[in-house]
């Protein structure tokens, strides 16, 4: 009687730790589960300005630290002008919508200056493409990130008057990304692309025709000093 005793007791031993171990291992894959979910939610690959596209874009403005203020502008009395001209042989050729090749654009600070529009249009592509890698809530020290001094500091203004800004720090190149808050809201901190700071970290003469830009260069270097 004492042998069959002790081996109900022995069972219901191991039934308790099987239970136990089943339990544990349900609460692990739970927490597995909502961690990968989180990572998910919060790794996001998605364009950052949502549904803006080039021909939505009326101007652009950045700083670079420690230099000046460049503003490009879309003239639309330009474009009017070349879309009349042009409009028989657009007739005859099919278009991309959103092509910046046809855009005339002028830089504020440099208004006698021809901009190639092909260059400024792939300014605006910059920003219009650029993905979201990660989104990093409730922040509270910008110095992680560069953002405390900021090295760029940037904003578009629609078609509709609409302008939004942005302000960029550090670059993560292991991770291909900058990192960058938008308006006044610094809590929350965007992983991007990086293509947006490759083109808003030049210059007036990286956005003229190619045979111009040495003589804006010196021009401008001349002007500085």
């Amino acid at each position: 009687m004492k042998k069959k005793k002790n081996k109900l007791t022995s069972l219901i031993i191991a039934c308790a730790v099987l239970v136990a171990v089943l339990v544990v291992f349900l609460v692990v894959q739970n927490r597995a589960k909502a961690y990968n979910d989180a990572q998910s939610a919060a790794s996001t690959d998605a364009t950052l300005f949502d549904g803006l596209t080039v021909d939505k874009i009326k101007s652009i403005s950045y700083t670079v630290s420690g230099s000046e203020e460049l503003t490009f502008t879309r003239d639309d009395e330009a474009d009017a002008s070349s879309s009349s001209s042009t409009s028989e042989a657009a007739s005859e050729a099919t278009s991309d919508s959103t092509s910046t090749d046809a855009t005339t654009w002028v830089c504020d600070q440099y208004p006698a200056e021809t901009l190639d529009s092909t260059k400024v249009g792939a300014l605006a592509s910059s920003i219009t493409g650029v993905t979201v890698t990660q989104q990093i809530d409730s922040v509270t020290d910008l110095s992680q990130y560069g953002l405390d001094e900021p090295s760029i500091t940037g904003s578009y203004t629609d078609t509709d008057g609409k302008t939004t800004s942005f302000t960029i720090g550090n670059t993560n190149t292991a991770a291909s990304v900058v990192y960058l808050y938008l308006g006044d809201d610094t809590s929350t901190v965007y992983a991007v692309s990086t293509s947006i700071s490759d083109y808003l970290t030049k210059g007036i003469s990286d956005y003229l025709p190619d045979s111009s830009s040495t003589a804006a260069t010196s021009e401008v270097t001349s002007t500085a000093s």
